[in-house]
């Protein structure tokens, strides 16, 4: 069972690995209290940005206490990815008034990525940018068959997930037309082709999950690749 940190079920339970540990916060409930650090981060932000920023990140320290570890300042990168404590993976997600932490130690993962989105449809211009013709034409393709499922806000948080979860493996900043999601099955989980190479190297011969789950607002997606 997911070690879960809020009352309520979180869609992130059932994409996740028992492993995982996930913490969950929404707007106006959440503490947006910055730990000593982190101000700096986001001294140039907008309130609500500053909001957001303090509460995911006081939702990955609720996840730090449950894997038994001392509550730090979560850093941040070159380019804006959070920093954990070592022998730790983690990711962090913020979308609309709710903010999502998931941390897993590194004896259990190789890599794990959360991302949430709107559930609504995705703009032509987004889509163009985004996807692969293929892919455009799989959205279509699902949108005929189910249209209760937002499927280009869930192929878009999907691979925001991947490459939240990739990055830190591969150590630079891929493109969206760098892989390509190729198929979703009956348990809304994708099958994922790397295009580049660079990138297949580092994560060809991986065996990733890649799944999502919709609610009436979110899209949630998580990827991950488990160790062993």
């Amino acid at each position: 069972m997911l070690n879960r940190m809020d009352e309520r079920a979180s869609p992130f339970e059932a994409i996740l690995p028992r492993e995982a540990v996930v913490a969950e916060a929404f707007a106006p409930d959440w503490s947006t209290k910055p730990f000593r650090g982190e101000e700096e981060f986001v001294l140039s932000s907008v309130r609500a940005r500053r909001d957001e920023f303090a509460a995911a990140r006081n939702c990955a320290r609720r996840t730090l206490a449950a894997l038994g570890r001392e509550p730090v300042a979560i850093g941040r990168g070159a380019y804006g990815e959070p920093l954990f404590p070592d022998g730790i993976l983690g990711s962090i997600t913020h979308s609309n008034g709710y903010c999502a932490a998931a941390l897993i130690e590194r004896e259990h993962a190789m890599m794990i990525g959360i991302d949430v989105e709107r559930a609504g449809a995705l703009s032509m211009d987004v889509r163009q940018h985004c996807f692969s013709q293929v892919e455009n034409e799989l959205i279509d393709c699902l949108d005929r068959y189910n249209r209760e499922i937002a499927w280009g806000a869930a192929f878009f948080s999907a691979k925001e997930a991947y490459f939240k979860a990739a990055f830190p493996r591969v150590g630079y900043v891929f493109d969206f037309h760098d892989v390509e999601l190729c198929c979703v099955d009956d348990i809304q989980a994708f099958s994922i082709r790397i295009i580049a190479r660079k990138l297949q190297q580092v994560l060809g011969g991986a065996t990733l999950n890649l799944a999502f789950k919709q609610t009436d607002e979110r899209i949630f997606a998580a990827a991950t690749i488990i160790s062993g």
